[in-house]
């Protein structure tokens, strides 16, 4: 079974879906207990946005691990696409309750206290998340988007903003429109108009085509103001 199961992961991570596929249902007929089975064919739906069949396979690999954290990130991040964040905040708490070093969790848990207005609690999972990976691009972009665009106030720090979207730029291989764009903000926040304009033209370089026209409107309310 594990021959089937690493080979389904190999062909999961080079996108041929299919096959990959074939080789997990093949490990699954063989054994009906394998957990790292279900988990990766449950990463393959979620990665298809096949939402509920990858609930169904992540929660069969939890029932056979439940301290999987793997498989309990995984399916969280499938409740938050699925809009069930009462179920994403669930998963991501027993991951954490499993091990508390796994500095992704704290990340995607950051961003449910956030989408639910729980501003302070979601500062401290990032920086929690920084703590256990200061060379995290995603959790430096995301909690300089919260310090630059907070809807509360008194949580908003364009300083804050500028350090951890810049480290996020700075970090190798994260170099893309989306940190670029958070940067521009953040720079927008701090009143460094000229910065935000010269960063976002970069993000828009960058961007796919239906993010180009976004960015564009963007930078035009910049240059105008």
């Amino acid at each position: 079974t594990p021959i089937y199961v690493n080979r389904g992961n190999i062909r999961r991570l080079q996108r041929e879906y299919d096959l990959a596929l074939a080789d997990l249902n093949h490990a699954i007929q063989l054994s009906t207990k394998d957990a790292n089975a279900y988990y990766i064919r449950g990463l393959i739906r979620l990665e298809q946005k096949q939402l509920d069949s990858a609930v169904d396979d992540l929660t069969k690999a939890i029932q056979q691990e439940p301290h999987m954290v793997a498989a309990l990130n995984a399916r969280g991040i499938t409740h938050r696409e699925l809009n069930q964040f009462d179920q994403a905040l669930q998963d991501f708490n027993q991951a954490i309750k499993a091990n508390n070093f796994v500095s992704e969790v704290f990340s995607n848990r950051a961003a449910i206290w956030e989408q639910q207005s729980e501003f302070e609690s979601a500062i401290k999972d990032y920086q929690r998340a920084l703590e256990l990976n200061p060379a995290s691009a995603v959790a430096h972009n995301d909690i300089a988007w919260l310090y630059a665009t907070c809807s509360d106030t008194k949580f908003q720090n364009p300083v804050l903003a500028v350090k951890h979207a810049r480290k996020a730029c700075e970090l190798p291989r994260f170099d893309d429109w989306n940190l670029l764009d958070t940067l521009a903000t953040a720079y927008q926040a701090d009143q460094h108009l000229d910065k935000a304009s010269h960063t976002l033209t970069q993000a828009i370089e960058k961007a796919p085509a239906e993010q180009k026209k976004v960015l564009k409107k963007k930078l035009d309310k910049i240059v105008n103001k």
